[in-house]
């Protein structure tokens, strides 16, 4: 249940977070220090157009937690926050070896999560994400391959997100629009 709520709150708050200009750019460079407190959350977050394709890695540099599981999410949400696409890693207790990744969406403001496996929580974990014109995704975390479908719309945000630990996102997005990116502590 914390989970949940926590996904809400982290897709939810992103309205009103960016800032940035129309300058388009071929490939922006993802660099995030996400370092949240105990059971608080933080977001760095890009406005893009599609097609889009967010590759890198994540690494886990250190997890703690009461009521909020430590946590990392890379999700392509919509400008009004009702539909979002994207994945999470989860991790069940403060030293887990492992995490568990699951399948985020948001549909006209329903989530659901759908478990896709568990990947080593150790070094650093690569990943991709695309979203195609016409809304077809694909997501690799480590070794996990998933696909799914997602309703387009004309101008999306790609938001990387942690909970109660801190992660570092090295990598790429194709497709972004603006020099600035935001952060919500």
């Amino acid at each position: 249940m914390a989970k949940r709520i926590r996904l809400m709150i982290v897709i939810g708050i992103l309205t009103g977070t960016l800032g940035a200009s129309s300058i388009a750019t071929a490939q922006t460079p993802l660099q995030f220090d996400c370092d949240a407190p105990v059971d608080q959350f933080s977001t760095e977050a890009q406005i893009v157009a599609l097609p889009v394709t967010v590759v890198g890695t994540i690494s886990a540099l250190a997890m703690a937690s009461k009521d909020y599981v430590p946590s990392a999410s890379l999700a392509i949400v919509s400008a009004d926050d009702k539909n979002g696409v994207g994945f999470q890693m989860n991790a069940p207790v403060d030293d887990a070896t492992e995490f568990d990744v699951d399948h985020i969406e948001m549909e006209r403001g329903v989530l659901k999560e759908t478990p896709q496996g568990r990947v080593p929580s150790s070094g650093a974990i690569p990943f991709s994400l695309s979203v195609s014109k016409l809304g077809d995704v694909t997501v690799s975390v480590g070794t996990i391959v998933f696909t799914a479908k997602f309703a387009p719309v004309a101008r999306m945000k790609v938001a990387a997100t942690c909970t109660s630990s801190h992660f570092k996102y090295l990598g790429s997005l194709s497709n972004a629009e603006g020099a600035a990116i935001s952060t919500t502590p």
